[in-house]
Order: C-alpha cells, then structure tokens, then sequence
C-alpha cells in the first residue's frame, strides 16, 4: 500500500502548481509560460530576452514539489512493481529519478541538465507506462492498456511540440505551455490513477483471501 500512496501522491504536484502560479506578481499563463517556470530562481525574461517574464515569488515551493514528486514517483514504481515484470516499473523509476533532476537544477541555473531531466521524465517515465499498458492489454484490461499507451504519445507529442515551439512561442498556433502539458499533465495523472488502482486491487485481494480463508 505504501507503493500505491506514493504514486497518489502525485497529485499534490498538481495543487502547488495552481498556488505557485497564483502568487505572481506578473500574470502567469498557462498557454506562454513553461511549467518550469514557476521553479525559476530569478526574475527575467527567459529563455532570451525576448522571451516572457519570468519572476516566482514561490519557486522554492514549486521545485520542492517537484523534487518529492520524482522521489514518491521513483520509489513508488519500485514498490509495485510485480516479480517478473520489472520492466516497465523500472522505465517508470528512472522517469522520476529525471523529474528530480528537473527539480534539483531549475530551467535558469543549469539548463542543459534541466532539460534532459525532463526528456527522461517524459519519455522513459512515459515508455514506462507504455510497457505498462501492453501488460495491461494482454491480461485484456482494454481500456486502461490503451490509455497509458496513448499518454506515452501524448508525451513524445507534448515534448517534441515544445522544443519546436521554443523559439516562437507557439506551434501550429498552440502556445508552448499548451504543449508541454499535454506531454506532462497526463503523465501526472496516469501515475495518481496508477495509486488508486493499486490500493483499489490491494484491497480486493485481501478481502478475496480472507473469504477463501472463512
């Protein structure tokens, strides 16, 4: 159970990004600004001086979040992971171990190794879940296979999109903010609904054998 909590845990991530984003003095918004922007440590314009200003008032909070996120989510992995299926578990750890990265050194004070926290984030943490899915699949659980499937896409999509839009802003019309989240925020929710499912099955199965056992 303490494996199905930790991944729950993800949600607060989702809480501290509203409050975080709330105390700006200038307006954050969802579709301009990085998600990482709300982890920034100075007040500037970024990533250029033609970019958005970027000023947290709460970065601490924010990378904090982020830190304990990529830990419970990390950890959390490894505690349900099923004796010989490890490997999408494992594909899973190694995307929060990159979330804590992301955390650790936020977007304006080591850029290079904050990004490629957030690609290990999303694509092994999201190939991660693929893996997942296809176990999923075969033990013809249709719908939940499917979904983490389709949040790896979402990811490789999200991020991919981002990185194009880095320069203008938006792509295709889509602001990048738009576009990361649509690589992340699922990735987020999956690993909250993964929780519950797991607490959900922990319990079933107990009752199941306590019922056997009457």
């Amino acid at each position: 159970m303490a494996g199905a909590f930790l991944l729950f845990s993800s949600f607060q991530w989702f809480l501290v990004q509203a409050a975080v984003a709330a105390g700006w003095r200038t307006p954050y918004s969802l579709s301009r600004n990085f998600i990482s922007d709300l982890g920034a440590l100075h007040c500037a314009r970024f990533p250029s001086g033609t970019g958005p200003y970027v000023c947290s008032p709460g970065h601490s909070v924010m990378n904090v979040s982020i830190i304990l996120w990529g830990v419970s989510w990390a950890v959390g992995a490894l505690l349900t992971a099923e004796r010989g299926h490890l490997t999408g578990n494992v594909l899973l750890a190694v995307g929060g171990l990159g979330t804590v990265l992301v955390g650790v050194w936020p977007e304006d004070t080591n850029l290079t190794v904050h990004a490629l926290g957030a690609l290990i984030h999303t694509v092994v943490g999201g190939a991660g879940m693929a893996v997942i899915g296809l176990r999923r699949l075969r033990r013809g659980h249709a719908l939940s296979g499917v979904l983490s499937i389709l949040v790896f896409v979402a990811a490789v999509v999200g991020i991919a999109a981002t990185g194009m839009a880095a320069d203008s802003g938006s792509l295709l019309h889509v602001g990048l903010g738009v576009w990361e989240r649509i690589g992340i925020w699922p990735q987020a929710a999956w690993l909250t609904v993964a929780g519950v499912g797991t607490a959900w099955a922990a319990v079933v199965r107990r009752e199941t054998a306590a019922a056997k056992a009457a």
